[in-house]
Parts: structure tokens; sequence; C-alpha cells
């Protein structure tokens, strides 16, 4: 869900055991500007998925309750095309 609503990976590095490592100690960042531009909704059932203990990271029936699930129709036009930048390397547009 991160790669999907940011584009990239949370953790970037060319050796799996610091990606790992990362993925299970570090806090995801949440700070950059393009985050700003995702509705509070989407964040709060991200950080709900990656929550590291999993007696309380949600489950896929709550996730799909979650008002990010359920209210899509009402906060999809609200957010379509935030995301969109251009790109300076050929000028197409990244979604």
């Amino acid at each position: 869900m991160y790669l999907m609503l940011r584009g990239i990976l949370p953790f970037d590095s060319h050796e799996v055991d610091t990606i790992l490592k990362n993925t299970i100690k570090a806090d995801v960042p949440l700070d950059d500007d393009h985050w700003s531009r995702i509705s509070p909704e989407g964040k709060d059932l991200l950080m709900k998925f990656l929550e590291k203990d999993s007696n309380k990271r949600i489950d896929i029936n709550d996730a799909l309750k979650h008002p990010w699930i359920r209210k899509r129709d009402e906060l999809l036009p609200k957010y379509r095309g935030v995301n969109r930048i251009k790109s300076s390397e050929n000028n197409s547009r990244v979604e």
C-alpha cells in the first residue's frame, strides 16, 4: 500500500539485510511533501497495515470496513489527480 500511495518503497538499499532490518525496526517515513496530498483516511489505513505488533495490526475484515475503503466514492473525487507530477526528464505525467 505504501508503494501504491507513494510510488516508491519506504526503505531503499542495495542490501536485502538492510531493507529487512528497516522493515522490522524502523518507522515508516510519512514526512515529505507528498504525504500532505494523501487523505488522512489513506494514511490511517496504511499505518494500521504497517503496525509492527501483529496482534494490533488490522486484519482484512476490518480493513474492508475502513473509511478509506468504504468511502472511496466520496473521497476519490476530492483527491483524484493531486499526486500528478511532471517528470523533468521526459515531461510525462506520473500518477
